[in-house]
Formats: structure tokens, C-alpha cells, sequence
């Protein structure tokens, strides 16, 4: 959710515009951690809300940057973006907008005339009281002040209390990356998670199946046995895990490799890394 009157007006008299970029890469990032699940969850909606500016007060460049960020570096990741409490001056600047960006683009954006709308596409404790919903204004924002689900559209009966904490916790970190699809594997193979020590734990908890790949899903005298005698191919490295600082991750298993980076002297070059295999 972007609330454009939120934005400090001194950002934009000395046009410090990367600090809107900034706060949107890190939330993006975030939520390519934290929120998808590779090959089944990999998109968001976007909720603008220009609720008490004027035509004067618009801080189009700032929103114009924040729309190029998202749609140049994370293309695909937007289903839709919602706009609510649109000035009626601007809806006339939204038709020369629609004809400037791609058709595509142009069906992701809905400009809505009630936020009440907003409901028909979210569970109401979702949104906020002024949005139409049930969550309490927001004051505090980091940590995100995330509710558990459901999450289903027009879902009305509020927060489960028995929904489990931290399912983010079942995929490592390359897990959270996911990979590309590889033609010479078979589709089980491409579509494969990478699973974290915690996963057969919190599966079980959620009520979900193990997969058999799964660290520990097989665990059995038999299998500790064959395990010890190097007979079961290894698992993923665990992403160390740690509740110091929200968001705060462990370096991967791959960077304690010594490496040599080669660096070329071109400016538009990419930089080369040779490990001590090679």
C-alpha cells in the first residue's frame, strides 16, 4: 500500500525521489523473502491511495518513480494496481496516462471511485477501517503489521487465532530465490521447493503433506543408517535461522568458497567470478 499524502513534502522540494525508490526496493525484497512460494505465489496487488491531496499537492514524480521501479525491475510481480481517493482533476491526466503506458499495463490499473470496492478483492481485516475494512489505522510500520490469514476475497469473519506463525520458515533461502526451469529435468524436478530443517515440523502443524524430499520426512532407523553410510544424497543446507533483527539473513553455504572476482576495466562490462575449482 501506497498513501501518497505520507510522503514528507520535503522529499519532494529538494526531489529526493531515490528514497521513495529505496523504501520500495527494500519492501519488494521483503516480499519476494518472506511472502511467495516459488512457482505457486509469486505476485501482489498494489493499493495507491491519494486520499487528501490536491491537484498541487500530487507528488506525481515521486509516484511516477515508484511506478517505474516496479514495473522496469520487478516485471510480473504486479497482478494489479488499485487506485482509490483519486482527486477528480487528475482523472483526466489518467486517460493521457493510459495512452502512454502498454495495454497490458493499462488493464492491471483500476481506479476506484469507493474504497468500499476494495472488499469484493480482500478479506476485510485486511484493509484498513478508512479503506473500508476492519484493521485498525495503522501507526506503527515496521515490523509490516501483518494479520494471519484467511485471506480469501470478501472473507468477513476476521483473523484465525489458530493459523501458525512463521510458515516463511520452510524454505531456505535458495528456496525463497527459486530457479529456472531446466528442460533436460523432469517437471517434479523444476518444480521442487528447497525445504529448511523446520519444514516437516510446520508442514505437520499446518496440516499440509510432507514431500519426500523434505529434510527428515523419511526419518527412521533405516534411513539414519543408510544416511551415515552415505547412501541418501545430501539436503540443502538449512538457512541459519535467528530472531535478532526482522528481515536479517545468513550468508549462503556457496560464499564460504574462496573465490577470485575478475574485474574488467570496461565500464558496461560484468564482473567474472572464478572459484579455486577452476
Amino acid at each position: 500500500m501506497v498513501r501518497g499524502n505520507r510522503i514528507p513534502s520535503q522529499w519532494q522540494k529538494e526531489k529526493q525521489y531515490d528514497r521513495l525508490t529505496d523504501l520500495c526496493v527494500f519492501c519488494m525484497e521483503y516480499f519476494l523473502r518472506y511472502m511467495i512460494v516459488p512457482g505457486r505465489v509469486e505476485g501482489m496487488n498494489i493499493l495507491v491511495d491519494l486520499k487528501g491531496l490536491y491537484l498541487s499537492q500530487m507528488p506525481v514524480a515521486a509516484l511516477e518513480k515508484f511506478y517505474k521501479t516496479v514495473s522496469h525491475h520487478y516485471c510480473g510481480r504486479t497482478f494489479r494496481f488499485y487506485v482509490v481517493n483519486m482527486p477528480f482533476a487528475l482523472r483526466i491526466l489518467l486517460n493521457v496516462a493510459k495512452g502512454i503506458i502498454s495495454e497490458r499495463q493499462a488493464m492491471k490499473l483500476i481506479v476506484l471511485s469507493n474504497p468500499q470496492e476494495l472488499l469484493k478483492d480482500y478479506a476485510s481485516h485486511q484493509l484498513e477501517s478508512d479503506l473500508g475494512g476492519t484493521h485498525p489505522p495503522v501507526n506503527q510500520f515496521f515490523p509490516f503489521p501483518l494479520l494471519q490469514g484467511p485471506f480469501s476475497a470478501q472473507h468477513r469473519d476476521g483473523p484465525s487465532s489458530d493459523r501458525v506463525p512463521n510458515v516463511h520458515r520452510v524454505l531456505t533461502l535458495r528456496g525463497a530465490r527459486g530457479r529456472l526451469w531446466d528442460d533436460k529435468l523432469s517437471i517434479e524436478d523444476n518444480t521442487k521447493l528447497d525445504y529448511s530443517e523446520e519444514a516437516k515440523e510446520i508442514l505437520n502443524r499446518c496440516g499440509l503433506p510432507v514431500p519426500d524430499h523434505c529434510p527428515g520426512a523419511d526419518a527412521d532407523g533405516s534411513d539414519a543408517h543408510d544416511a551415515a553410510d552415505g547412501h541418501l544424497e545430501q539436503a540443502p543446507a538449512p538457512e541459519p535461522m535467528h530472531d535478532k533483527t526482522n528481515g536479517e539473513e545468513g550468508a549462503p553455504a556457496e560464499a564460504t568458497k574462496r573465490v577470485e572476482v575478475v574485474r574488467p576495466k570496461k565500464f558496461w562490462c560484468c564482473a567474472c567470478v572464478r572459484t579455486a575449482a577452476d
